[in-house]
């Protein structure tokens, strides 16, 4: 391999990491928990409106995040590693424990709670080639897709690997052209129907493209940061980094909010530019938020908690909407506005805590509830 590649080997899980992907499965259940809140709490107070649509909207850096996330640790984990065969074999093996089987019987499990509680129709007569077809594209059940994206990435980390290890220069030049592929691939769907655009890893190859270029130098960004926290060039750049994200995302999610309330009707693009350019000062921002908290808060209770939580995220990302579609059956009917509210932020508490739970409980005492949850993400770092 070629030495101007400097990846550490293979280790252990990376404390900041770890919030860092506590940070995104909160944001998922956010967004999933308002989703509705979305469009039937129109008429409720202004601010009310606006407080969920920040909670939805100002949460939808969590796909790009997470993706983010996942490429920055394959290649700070593994950039090291000369891919022969076995260890390409290896490699695929554990995905395909850790991934693909979970992916493949979560699928089918929501595509029949689908299709048995769907009123107003019969049960298709061709159910396996429709099934297959969505598990195909990652359409089986509306979170689904962020999995098979991961699938699709993880297919195409080896190449990617050999292409910067024969050619190191190659990745400063990662980030400008992940980018400009996701947005090629943007503009093409404009002109020709994709379908299922947004369950292909062209939609977001600039954020795996940015994991890959943050995961190869991360020991020397994490350094500099370290070194350079309070001296003026870091409290120059971090204000320029915080504000940036948060003029963003108040932009994108103002955008919204006059969408839903039928004040503006903006073009597409506008919501992919203020998406895309808050997603991007996501994953960096809040990558450096998760440092600044080991570094300085590791022994507080809130990153505690965190840590405790980002192991299971992954079973979390995956059972919590059939906790969420089993309490809206409880929703309030013609109750007061305060009720609807309470009902919101019990769901919210209920998809992450009760899920949570139930992961933790069924990955610890149940051996193989791996086959539709995964593994503790503890044992995967292994």
């Amino acid at each position: 391999m070629n030495s101007n590649i400097t990846v550490p080997k293979p280790q252990s899980r990376i404390a900041e990491l770890d919030l860092l992907r506590a940070f995104a499965i909160i944001a998922v259940i956010a967004i999933h928990s308002t989703s509705f809140a979305t469009i039937e709490m129109t008429d409720s107070s202004p601010v009310a409106y606006f407080l969920y649509i920040a909670a939805n909207i100002g949460m939808n850096f969590a796909v790009p995040v997470f993706l983010f996330l996942s490429s920055l640790v394959l290649f700070k984990r593994y950039g090291n590693i000369s891919f022969t065969g076995q260890t390409m074999f290896s490699f695929y093996r554990k995905r395909a424990t850790q991934i693909i089987i979970p992916y493949t019987v979560c699928s089918a499990i929501y595509y029949i709670a689908v299709e048995v509680t769907r009123a107003g129709r019969d049960l298709q007569a061709s159910l396996l080639p429709d099934f297959l077809e969505k598990l195909a594209t990652g359409t089986a059940y509306a979170h689904l897709y962020y999995i098979f994206i991961i699938i699709q990435f993880y297919a195409l980390f080896p190449f990617v690997l050999r292409l910067l290890q024969a050619f190191p220069r190659l990745v400063s030049w990662g980030i400008p052209f992940g980018i400009a592929v996701q947005a090629a691939f943007y503009i093409a769907g404009q002109f020709v129907d994709v379908p299922n655009a947004a369950s292909w890893f062209l939609s977001y190859f600039g954020y795996y493209m940015l994991g890959v270029f943050v995961g190869i130098k991360y020991e020397e960004i994490r350094s500099a940061i370290v070194s350079l926290r309070r001296g003026l060039v870091h409290r120059f750049g971090l204000a320029l980094l915080w504000g940036g994200w948060f003029a963003s995302g108040l932009a994108y999610i103002v955008l919204w909010y006059k969408f839903r309330i039928n004040t503006i009707t903006p073009p597409t693009w506008a919501f992919y530019f203020a998406g895309s350019i808050y997603s991007y000062l996501s994953a960096l921002t809040l990558t450096y938020g998760a440092l600044i908290l080991e570094i300085r808060w590791t022994h507080t209770r809130i990153v505690r908690f965190l840590k405790k939580l980002s192991p299971y995220s992954f079973g979390i990302y995956l059972l919590h909407p059939l906790l969420l579609a089993a309490y809206r059956e409880l929703r309030p009917l013609h109750a007061e506005p305060y009720l609807y509210h309470i009902w919101y932020i019990v769901g919210f508490l209920l998809a992450l805590f009760g899920t949570w739970a139930i992961v933790a409980f069924a990955q610890r005492y149940i051996p193989w509830a791996w086959i539709a949850l995964g593994s503790n993400g503890v044992k995967q770092a292994r």
